[in-house]
């Protein structure tokens, strides 16, 4: 099964002469971990996201479990900047819905706030 991750972040007390440089550098390391602020679409375009938003998939047999991976590595990501923030992991797993265009619905599985 995959896993659809959203995480949305705030940096604290990021000067703002030095802000751009600060948000590139965390936006690197989370793409590292397989989250990207312009994820690549089934279809091979890309999809550009929200500033402060990052999203990946990922494997795993629930969305607690991938949910839970996810939040501890970027816990320590965020903790490496040495810096206050404040983030949200949200884990959306595919659910077929009744619908007359036969789009799949992602629904949210996982949440957790991260500080």
């Amino acid at each position: 099964m995959s896993c659809l991750v959203t995480v949305k972040f705030g940096l604290h007390d990021v000067p703002k002469e030095n802000s751009a440089k600060v948000y590139q550098e965390v936006y690197a390391e989370l793409s590292k971990i397989g989250l990207a602020g312009t994820p690549l679409a089934d279809n091979g375009g890309a999809a550009s996201l929200p500033e402060s938003t990052v999203m990946g998939k990922f494997p795993g047999k629930s969305a607690e479990k991938v949910g839970d991976k996810v939040h501890s590595d970027v816990k320590e990501i965020f903790k490496a900047t040495n810096r206050k923030y404040i983030a949200t992991v949200a884990v959306y797993i595919p659910e077929p819905v009744e619908r007359r265009d036969g789009v799949f619905f992602f629904e949210s599985r996982y949440r957790r706030i991260l500080k």
